[in-house]
């Protein structure tokens, strides 16, 4: 999926009003581009941030705030925090040319297209369950969410929260996806269909959670995907992890609720891990605090 050709470039300060809900923003700086637009960092009238997606692709920007109304509506996914609220849809124009946009929550942290392998095994895992819980449920809608990838994810790395930012490639289970990035389509890689089922989004995030973890790949194709079973077999550590992974990757028939469940008993165990090491550490602290005292006291005594 290639970047957004759209040309406008919006200044810092530049007031952009709705022609028909008639409220202003301010723009702050541009965030990205994405397949059908340009996102910037708005601030409305009271100050209050907010996400201003840009599109001269008015069916696109239409379908993505639908969708978007639908999700935070619906029952089962509405208190997920991985779905931004979406406010409005509206339009402006600029030297004669009409744009459309919406205006969603802003969501604060690092776009995870920013990494390329070196995300931890834990912050993996804990990416990736928020995913797979928001695509269990999404699955059961009847949807899939079609163009799963790293840089339509943002991560707030302190305190774990996930939020997808994109939701334009939503589609109903059984039709053909119009959009799809190579790198994480089933059909280039040689897997399977570009058909909307719910193994298309399983694996995508195995690709996905790879990525994050080991770096991109050498290519999606049909003689790639050994070489990146082979990869996350001889790197990724935790047995659970490698197992997931792998098992999505050799399409297992792994489910996005048999992701979740996996990925969740990964984050306790590797917490657990950590609380043993932090006590582990504390313990051999006071051991060699009480060790010394020992040592000072028996010097007293024999002076």
């Amino acid at each position: 999926m290639k970047y957004s050709k759209l040309q406008l470039k919006l200044k810092y300060g530049q007031t952009i009003s709705g022609c028909w809900e008639r409220k202003s923003y301010t723009i702050t700086r541009l965030i990205g581009r994405g397949g059908t637009g340009v996102v910037y960092l708005v601030k409305d009238q009271r100050g209050v941030p907010w996400a201003m997606k840009i599109s001269t692709d008015v069916a696109s920007i239409t379908h993505e705030h639908r969708i978007l109304r639908f999700l935070n509506n619906c029952r089962g996914i509405s208190g997920l925090p991985i779905v931004p609220k979406v406010m409005e849809l509206d339009d402006f124009q600029v030297g004669g040319q009409v744009y459309h946009y919406i205006i969603t929550q802003y969501c604060r942290g690092a776009n995870l297209g920013k990494y390329s392998g070196g995300v931890s095994l834990y912050n993996a895992a804990v990416i990736g369950q928020q995913v797979a819980e928001f695509l269990t449920r999404l699955h059961d809608q009847g949807f899939v969410f079609g163009d799963l990838k790293p840089c339509n994810l943002v991560c707030d790395f302190k305190s774990g929260m996930v939020n997808i930012v994109d939701f334009g490639s939503v589609t109903i289970k059984g039709q053909a996806l119009k959009q799809y990035t190579p790198g994480y389509d089933r059909l280039s890689w040689g897997a399977g269909t570009r058909i909307a089922d719910e193994s298309y989004d399983v694996f995508a995030l195995g690709l996905l959670l790879s990525t994050i973890i080991l770096g991109k790949s050498s290519g999606a194709n049909k003689t790639g995907l050994p070489s990146l079973i082979s990869r996350a077999s001889c790197k990724i550590y935790n047995p659970m992890l490698k197992e997931t992974i792998t098992g999505i990757l050799k399409q297992e028939n792994l489910s996005a609720h048999d992701v979740a469940d996996n990925l969740s008993l990964i984050i306790e165990e590797e917490q657990s891990i950590g609380y043993i090491g932090a006590n582990a550490w504390f313990v051999r602290i006071v051991g060699a605090a009480s060790a010394a005292a020992f040592i000072l006291s028996w010097a007293y005594y024999y002076q």
